[in-house]
Protein backbone atom coordinates (compact mmCIF):
# COMPACT_ATOMS: atom_id res chain seq x y z
CA UNK A 1 0.00 0.00 0.00
CA UNK A 2 1.42 3.46 -0.99
CA UNK A 3 1.82 5.25 2.36
CA UNK A 4 1.87 9.16 2.77
CA UNK A 5 2.07 11.41 5.27
CA UNK A 6 1.85 15.13 5.86
CA UNK A 7 1.80 17.19 8.19
CA UNK A 8 1.01 20.75 10.15
CA UNK A 9 1.63 22.94 13.02
CA UNK A 10 3.83 19.92 14.50
CA UNK A 11 7.63 20.72 15.78
CA UNK A 12 10.24 18.81 13.95
CA UNK A 13 11.15 16.78 17.33
CA UNK A 14 7.71 15.27 16.90
CA UNK A 15 7.58 14.16 13.33
CA UNK A 16 9.65 11.56 13.28
CA UNK A 17 8.15 9.86 16.41
CA UNK A 18 4.61 10.49 14.88
CA UNK A 19 5.79 9.01 11.63
CA UNK A 20 6.64 6.20 12.95
CA UNK A 21 3.64 5.63 15.21
CA UNK A 22 1.29 5.84 12.19
CA UNK A 23 2.95 2.89 10.10
CA UNK A 24 2.80 0.54 13.28
CA UNK A 25 -0.50 1.31 14.22
CA UNK A 26 -1.68 1.03 10.51
CA UNK A 27 0.36 -2.47 10.44
CA UNK A 28 -1.35 -3.77 13.76
CA UNK A 29 -5.08 -2.71 12.73
CA UNK A 30 -5.53 -1.82 8.69
CA UNK A 31 -2.71 -4.02 6.90
CA UNK A 32 -4.19 -7.56 7.57
CA UNK A 33 -7.36 -6.59 6.11
CA UNK A 34 -5.68 -5.15 2.82
CA UNK A 35 -4.01 -8.24 2.01
CA UNK A 36 -6.25 -9.02 -1.03
CA UNK A 37 -5.95 -6.02 -3.10
CA UNK A 38 -2.52 -5.43 -5.04
CA UNK A 39 -0.26 -2.79 -3.34
CA UNK A 40 0.08 -0.37 -6.00
CA UNK A 41 -3.88 -0.26 -5.79
CA UNK A 42 -4.27 0.73 -2.65
CA UNK A 43 -3.15 4.59 -1.07
CA UNK A 44 -3.72 5.73 2.56
CA UNK A 45 -3.24 9.29 3.02
CA UNK A 46 -2.83 10.57 6.52
CA UNK A 47 -2.77 14.65 7.51
CA UNK A 48 -1.72 14.77 11.12
CA UNK A 49 -2.29 18.68 12.27
CA UNK A 50 -1.81 20.55 16.37
CA UNK A 51 -4.19 23.03 16.92
CA UNK A 52 -5.25 24.74 19.98
CA UNK A 53 -3.46 21.54 21.81
CA UNK A 54 -5.55 18.96 20.26
CA UNK A 55 -4.09 16.76 17.45
CA UNK A 56 -6.31 16.44 14.61
CA UNK A 57 -5.81 13.20 12.45
CA UNK A 58 -7.34 13.13 8.96
CA UNK A 59 -7.07 9.24 7.01
CA UNK A 60 -8.41 8.95 3.39
CA UNK A 61 -7.62 5.38 2.36
CA UNK A 62 -8.15 4.82 -1.52
CA UNK A 63 -9.37 0.94 -2.30
CA UNK A 64 -10.41 -0.60 -5.49
CA UNK A 65 -12.73 -0.34 -7.49
CA UNK A 66 -13.11 3.45 -7.04
CA UNK A 67 -13.58 3.79 -3.01
CA UNK A 68 -12.45 6.48 -0.99
CA UNK A 69 -12.95 6.00 2.95
CA UNK A 70 -12.23 9.05 5.19
CA UNK A 71 -11.86 9.12 8.89
CA UNK A 72 -10.82 12.09 11.33
CA UNK A 73 -10.45 12.24 14.58
CA UNK A 74 -9.01 14.47 17.37
CA UNK A 75 -7.44 13.90 21.33
CA UNK A 76 -4.92 15.65 23.33
CA UNK A 77 -1.90 13.47 22.02
CA UNK A 78 -1.72 12.76 18.57
CA UNK A 79 -1.04 8.44 19.62
CA UNK A 80 -4.62 8.84 20.66
CA UNK A 81 -6.46 10.36 17.61
CA UNK A 82 -3.99 8.50 15.34
CA UNK A 83 -5.51 4.49 17.08
CA UNK A 84 -9.07 6.15 17.07
CA UNK A 85 -8.98 7.12 13.09
CA UNK A 86 -7.10 4.12 12.44
CA UNK A 87 -9.64 1.66 14.57
CA UNK A 88 -12.54 3.95 12.33
CA UNK A 89 -10.66 3.05 8.97
CA UNK A 90 -10.67 -0.32 9.81
CA UNK A 91 -14.08 -0.85 10.77
CA UNK A 92 -15.33 1.20 7.32
CA UNK A 93 -12.37 -1.21 5.12
CA UNK A 94 -14.21 -4.58 6.52
CA UNK A 95 -17.93 -3.26 5.84
CA UNK A 96 -16.28 -2.15 2.22
CA UNK A 97 -14.16 -6.05 1.61
CA UNK A 98 -17.35 -7.62 2.89
CA UNK A 99 -19.77 -6.00 0.20
CA UNK A 100 -17.42 -6.70 -2.61
CA UNK A 101 -16.68 -9.60 -1.58
CA UNK A 102 -20.69 -10.42 -1.80
CA UNK A 103 -20.69 -9.15 -4.77
CA UNK A 104 -18.16 -11.09 -6.20
CA UNK A 105 -19.66 -14.00 -5.60
CA UNK A 106 -22.65 -12.94 -6.63
CA UNK A 107 -20.56 -12.38 -10.46
CA UNK A 108 -19.29 -15.76 -10.36
CA UNK A 109 -22.45 -17.77 -9.33
CA UNK A 110 -24.02 -15.79 -12.64
CA UNK A 111 -20.52 -16.91 -14.51
CA UNK A 112 -21.24 -20.36 -13.63
CA UNK A 113 -24.95 -20.23 -15.00
CA UNK A 114 -23.82 -18.44 -18.29
CA UNK A 115 -20.91 -20.79 -19.02
CA UNK A 116 -23.34 -24.04 -18.26
CA UNK A 117 -25.45 -22.32 -20.78
CA UNK A 118 -22.96 -22.36 -23.44
CA UNK A 119 -21.97 -25.48 -22.73
CA UNK A 120 -25.41 -26.40 -22.72
CA UNK A 121 -25.24 -25.15 -26.63
CA UNK A 122 -22.11 -27.28 -27.43
CA UNK A 123 -23.11 -31.20 -27.52
CA UNK A 124 -25.00 -29.45 -30.80
CA UNK A 125 -21.70 -29.49 -32.81
CA UNK A 126 -20.35 -32.51 -33.96
CA UNK A 127 -17.80 -34.39 -32.11
CA UNK A 128 -15.20 -33.92 -34.35
CA UNK A 129 -15.91 -30.03 -34.72
CA UNK A 130 -15.37 -30.21 -30.61
CA UNK A 131 -12.45 -32.30 -31.08
CA UNK A 132 -10.77 -30.33 -33.35
CA UNK A 133 -11.45 -26.59 -31.46
CA UNK A 134 -9.70 -28.32 -28.49
CA UNK A 135 -6.67 -28.97 -30.27
CA UNK A 136 -6.64 -25.86 -32.57
CA UNK A 137 -6.86 -23.54 -29.38
CA UNK A 138 -3.63 -24.80 -27.64
CA UNK A 139 -0.92 -23.10 -29.89
CA UNK A 140 -2.62 -19.60 -29.36
CA UNK A 141 -3.63 -20.07 -25.83
CA UNK A 142 0.02 -18.68 -23.65
CA UNK A 143 -0.44 -15.27 -26.07
CA UNK A 144 -4.19 -15.11 -25.38
CA UNK A 145 -3.70 -15.15 -21.66
CA UNK A 146 -0.97 -12.93 -22.18
CA UNK A 147 -2.76 -10.67 -24.01
CA UNK A 148 -5.84 -11.01 -21.34
CA UNK A 149 -3.67 -10.68 -18.36
CA UNK A 150 -2.42 -6.90 -20.20
CA UNK A 151 -6.08 -6.26 -20.31
CA UNK A 152 -7.00 -6.45 -16.57
CA UNK A 153 -3.72 -5.08 -15.26
CA UNK A 154 -4.91 -1.74 -16.85
CA UNK A 155 -8.87 -2.45 -16.17
CA UNK A 156 -8.29 -3.46 -12.27
CA UNK A 157 -6.08 -0.24 -11.94
CA UNK A 158 -7.97 2.20 -13.42
CA UNK A 159 -10.92 0.79 -10.57
CA UNK A 160 -13.12 -0.51 -14.04
CA UNK A 161 -12.99 -3.90 -12.26
CA UNK A 162 -12.47 -4.96 -8.68
CA UNK A 163 -8.37 -6.74 -8.48
CA UNK A 164 -9.07 -9.97 -7.83
CA UNK A 165 -11.99 -10.51 -10.40
CA UNK A 166 -12.61 -11.60 -13.09
CA UNK A 167 -9.58 -13.99 -12.93
CA UNK A 168 -7.13 -14.72 -16.39
CA UNK A 169 -8.64 -18.12 -16.18
CA UNK A 170 -12.41 -16.83 -15.98
CA UNK A 171 -12.17 -14.56 -18.96
CA UNK A 172 -10.28 -17.01 -20.88
CA UNK A 173 -12.68 -19.82 -20.83
CA UNK A 174 -15.45 -18.10 -21.45
CA UNK A 175 -14.05 -16.67 -24.34
CA UNK A 176 -13.03 -19.99 -25.81
CA UNK A 177 -16.26 -21.11 -25.29
CA UNK A 178 -18.07 -18.15 -27.58
CA UNK A 179 -15.59 -19.20 -30.33
CA UNK A 180 -16.51 -23.03 -29.91
CA UNK A 181 -20.37 -22.15 -30.70
CA UNK A 182 -19.22 -20.61 -33.83
CA UNK A 183 -16.43 -22.85 -34.79
CA UNK A 184 -17.97 -24.53 -37.85
CA UNK A 185 -18.42 -20.54 -39.41
CA UNK A 186 -14.74 -19.74 -38.54
CA UNK A 187 -11.94 -20.01 -40.99
CA UNK A 188 -9.61 -22.08 -38.65
CA UNK A 189 -6.16 -20.58 -39.34
CA UNK A 190 -3.78 -19.72 -36.12
CA UNK A 191 -4.30 -15.89 -37.22
CA UNK A 192 -8.27 -15.86 -37.43
CA UNK A 193 -8.58 -17.94 -34.72
CA UNK A 194 -6.69 -15.41 -32.88
CA UNK A 195 -8.66 -12.93 -33.28
CA UNK A 196 -11.76 -13.97 -32.80
CA UNK A 197 -10.30 -15.22 -29.38
CA UNK A 198 -9.78 -11.49 -28.69
CA UNK A 199 -12.85 -9.95 -30.02
CA UNK A 200 -14.47 -12.91 -27.48
CA UNK A 201 -12.43 -11.41 -24.87
CA UNK A 202 -13.29 -7.76 -25.62
CA UNK A 203 -16.91 -8.76 -25.18
CA UNK A 204 -16.20 -10.93 -22.05
CA UNK A 205 -14.38 -7.93 -20.30
CA UNK A 206 -16.99 -5.35 -21.52
CA UNK A 207 -20.04 -7.17 -20.19
CA UNK A 208 -17.87 -7.15 -16.31
CA UNK A 209 -17.38 -3.51 -16.45
CA UNK A 210 -20.86 -3.10 -17.35
CA UNK A 211 -21.62 -4.97 -14.32
CA UNK A 212 -19.40 -3.22 -12.22
CA UNK A 213 -20.40 -0.24 -12.70
CA UNK A 214 -23.84 -0.87 -12.25
CA UNK A 215 -23.14 -2.22 -8.92
CA UNK A 216 -20.42 0.07 -7.99
CA UNK A 217 -22.35 2.82 -6.39
CA UNK A 218 -24.53 0.82 -4.03
CA UNK A 219 -25.45 2.20 -0.53
CA UNK A 220 -26.54 0.26 2.37
CA UNK A 221 -29.46 1.36 3.86
CA UNK A 222 -27.75 0.94 7.07
CA UNK A 223 -24.47 2.92 6.64
CA UNK A 224 -24.50 6.23 7.94
CA UNK A 225 -25.08 9.26 5.47
CA UNK A 226 -21.89 10.32 4.02
CA UNK A 227 -20.10 13.87 4.86
CA UNK A 228 -21.04 16.66 2.32
CA UNK A 229 -19.17 15.19 -0.56
CA UNK A 230 -17.49 18.96 -1.47
CA UNK A 231 -16.37 19.21 1.64
CA UNK A 232 -14.44 16.32 1.42
CA UNK A 233 -13.17 17.30 -1.76
CA UNK A 234 -11.99 20.47 -0.94
CA UNK A 235 -10.32 19.05 2.97
CA UNK A 236 -8.29 16.78 0.36
CA UNK A 237 -7.25 18.92 -1.98
CA UNK A 238 -5.55 21.33 1.07
CA UNK A 239 -4.51 18.07 2.78
CA UNK A 240 -2.56 17.09 -1.16
CA UNK A 241 -1.26 21.04 -0.76
CA UNK A 242 0.71 19.86 2.45
CA UNK A 243 1.81 16.46 0.99
CA UNK A 244 4.64 18.01 -0.07
CA UNK A 245 5.56 20.74 1.75
CA UNK A 246 7.07 20.34 5.00
CA UNK A 247 8.16 23.56 6.62
CA UNK A 248 11.05 22.32 8.13
CA UNK A 249 12.57 20.48 6.07
CA UNK A 250 15.95 22.07 4.44
CA UNK A 251 16.35 23.04 0.43
CA UNK A 252 19.38 23.12 -0.70
CA UNK A 253 21.02 24.39 -3.79
CA UNK A 254 22.00 21.15 -5.04
CA UNK A 255 18.66 19.61 -4.27
CA UNK A 256 17.58 21.30 -7.63
CA UNK A 257 20.08 22.21 -10.09
CA UNK A 258 21.42 18.91 -11.55
CA UNK A 259 25.01 16.98 -11.94
CA UNK A 260 25.54 17.70 -15.60
CA UNK A 261 28.65 15.19 -15.19
CA UNK A 262 26.44 12.42 -13.53
CA UNK A 263 25.61 9.46 -16.01
CA UNK A 264 22.49 7.98 -16.28
CA UNK A 265 22.86 4.11 -17.23
CA UNK A 266 20.87 3.45 -20.35
CA UNK A 267 19.26 0.49 -18.64
CA UNK A 268 17.76 2.50 -16.41
CA UNK A 269 16.34 5.24 -18.38
CA UNK A 270 14.98 2.91 -21.05
CA UNK A 271 13.08 1.43 -18.54
CA UNK A 272 11.77 5.09 -16.93
CA UNK A 273 10.29 5.34 -19.92
CA UNK A 274 8.55 2.23 -20.10
CA UNK A 275 7.12 3.14 -16.97
CA UNK A 276 6.01 6.31 -18.71
CA UNK A 277 4.29 5.14 -21.63
CA UNK A 278 2.40 2.41 -19.42
CA UNK A 279 1.09 5.25 -17.00
CA UNK A 280 0.04 7.20 -19.98
CA UNK A 281 -1.36 4.52 -21.53
CA UNK A 282 -3.39 3.54 -18.16
CA UNK A 283 -5.09 7.55 -19.23
CA UNK A 284 -6.71 6.33 -22.72
CA UNK A 285 -9.98 4.95 -23.27
CA UNK A 286 -10.37 1.69 -23.43
CA UNK A 287 -10.65 1.21 -26.95
CA UNK A 288 -7.69 3.56 -27.93
CA UNK A 289 -5.42 1.64 -25.47
CA UNK A 290 -6.79 -1.60 -27.24
CA UNK A 291 -6.15 -0.22 -30.77
CA UNK A 292 -2.61 1.25 -29.92
CA UNK A 293 -2.15 -2.54 -28.35
CA UNK A 294 -3.27 -4.43 -31.37
CA UNK A 295 -1.37 -2.36 -33.59
CA UNK A 296 1.69 -2.04 -32.34
CA UNK A 297 2.45 -4.90 -29.87
CA UNK A 298 0.42 -7.66 -31.55
CA UNK A 299 1.32 -6.51 -35.00
CA UNK A 300 -1.77 -6.86 -36.79
CA UNK A 301 -3.38 -4.39 -39.42
CA UNK A 302 -5.82 -1.74 -39.05
CA UNK A 303 -8.10 -3.43 -41.53
CA UNK A 304 -8.03 -7.01 -39.85
CA UNK A 305 -8.44 -5.05 -36.18
CA UNK A 306 -11.55 -3.21 -38.32
CA UNK A 307 -12.79 -5.77 -40.14
CA UNK A 308 -12.78 -8.44 -37.16
CA UNK A 309 -11.82 -7.75 -33.50
CA UNK A 310 -13.16 -4.11 -33.25
CA UNK A 311 -16.23 -3.65 -35.75
CA UNK A 312 -15.77 -0.58 -37.03
CA UNK A 313 -15.30 1.50 -40.55
CA UNK A 314 -11.69 1.59 -41.53
CA UNK A 315 -11.66 5.24 -41.54
CA UNK A 316 -12.90 5.60 -38.07
CA UNK A 317 -10.20 2.79 -36.72
CA UNK A 318 -7.14 4.72 -38.29
CA UNK A 319 -8.50 8.19 -36.73
CA UNK A 320 -9.13 6.51 -33.25
CA UNK A 321 -5.46 5.22 -33.55
CA UNK A 322 -3.51 8.24 -35.23
CA UNK A 323 -5.29 10.50 -31.87
CA UNK A 324 -4.19 7.66 -29.67
CA UNK A 325 -0.54 7.94 -30.67
CA UNK A 326 -0.76 11.63 -31.24
CA UNK A 327 -1.75 11.46 -27.42
CA UNK A 328 0.73 9.53 -26.17
CA UNK A 329 3.42 10.96 -28.13
CA UNK A 330 2.72 14.43 -26.92
CA UNK A 331 2.02 13.40 -23.33
CA UNK A 332 5.55 11.27 -23.27
CA UNK A 333 7.24 14.72 -24.24
CA UNK A 334 5.61 16.63 -21.93
CA UNK A 335 7.09 13.99 -19.17
CA UNK A 336 10.68 14.57 -20.70
CA UNK A 337 10.65 12.34 -23.40
CA UNK A 338 11.33 15.06 -26.08
CA UNK A 339 12.97 12.75 -28.94
CA UNK A 340 10.08 10.10 -29.20
CA UNK A 341 8.64 9.38 -31.97
CA UNK A 342 6.50 6.56 -33.39
CA UNK A 343 9.17 4.24 -33.89
CA UNK A 344 9.99 4.43 -30.36
CA UNK A 345 6.65 4.29 -29.43
CA UNK A 346 6.41 1.04 -31.11
CA UNK A 347 9.26 0.14 -29.10
CA UNK A 348 7.83 0.82 -25.66
CA UNK A 349 4.15 -0.72 -26.46
CA UNK A 350 5.74 -3.41 -27.16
Amino acid sequence: MKLDISFKNIDKKSLKKIKKDVKQQMKKSLKAHLKRFDDSLTRLHVTVEHAKNVYNVSLHLHLPPKKILVARESAENAHTAIENALKDLTRQAEKHIAKISGRENWKRKERRKRLKQYQAELPSLPEASQKEASQAVESVLPKLERYIQHELTYLQANGDLPSSYPTVEDVRDEALLKVQLKWDELDKTDDVLYQELIKAVHEVLTEEIIKSQIHADDISLESAVPEDAKQQAEDMVEEEMYEFYQPFERLHIEDIIPDKNAEIPEALLEQNAQEISYQTMANLPNDWRRLLVLAHRENLPIETIARTIMPMALSDAQQVLDYAEQFMLASLRERGLGQINKDLLDKLIK
